[in-house]
């Protein structure tokens, strides 16, 4: 197993400045009120944070999509949590998750690989298009791992574009480096699956298996 580590309160203050520098703001600040004024963004559902005591930090866009990340630990005064696990979701307008990155633990890089999904979640949700039938998109799961991209009148019979793979999509518009990052998760994912397959075993099947135990213990 990678090595736990802990990351220290400068690197942190290091982390949430750069992801500031791409747009984000902290959730509940007056920097997030500031920002959702000038832009002239009315949330409907704003992102619920009672409960969380982390730092959260919130990218809008005025397609009404936003990108929520979970840092597992606040500034100040700074304190990280004990759980271990760092999130990057995808929301819709309505504030329903529609895409989940699979947890960051705090390992090696850890804050490194969270503000490159950051950028690459940022850089997908301001490329995206309308549709050739003039309606919006929307996110649809298709594997363990896996999004697409598509019309949400797609059951309709007009001229809709191609459902297409959320990272194939959000590859063309992607400096090299964060291409690089996207294509070797994909690949370790790839090899991950053919390994289980080999063995007999559902690629996946812990984290499945999970799930099922945490909605039967709630």
């Amino acid at each position: 197993m990678p090595k736990k580590i802990i990351f220290t309160a400068l690197e942190y203050r290091g982390f949430t400045a750069l992801l500031k520098e791409h747009g984000y703001v902290e959730l509940g600040s007056i920097e997030e009120s500031r920002y959702l004024q000038k832009q002239g963004i009315d949330i409907e559902n704003p992102p619920r944070h009672q409960q969380i005591k982390e730092q959260i930090l919130v990218l809008y866009t005025m397609s009404g999509f936003r990108v929520i990340i979970r840092t597992t630990a606040k500034a100040q005064p700074f304190k990280v949590a004990s759980s271990d696990a760092g999130w990057i979701i995808i929301e819709n307008e309505k504030g329903n998750a529609v895409v989940f990155r699979q947890p960051f633990h705090r390992t090696l890089n850890f804050l490194q690989n969270m503000l490159d999904y950051a950028q690459i979640f940022k850089i997908l949700l301001l490329n995206m298009p309308l549709c050739t039938c003039g309606s919006e998109i929307e996110f649809f799961k298709t594997g363990l791992r896996n999004y697409s991209i598509r019309c949400k009148m797609h059951e309709i019979a007009l001229d809709h574009i191609d459902p297409v793979d959320m990272y194939d999509f959000v590859l063309m518009y992607l400096p090299k480096r964060l291409r690089h990052v996207v294509n070797v998760k994909r690949s370790k994912d790839a090899y991950n699956k053919s390994l289980a397959n080999k063995k007999g075993k559902v690629f996946g099947q812990r984290v499945i298996e999970r799930n099922r135990w945490k909605k039967k213990t709630i």
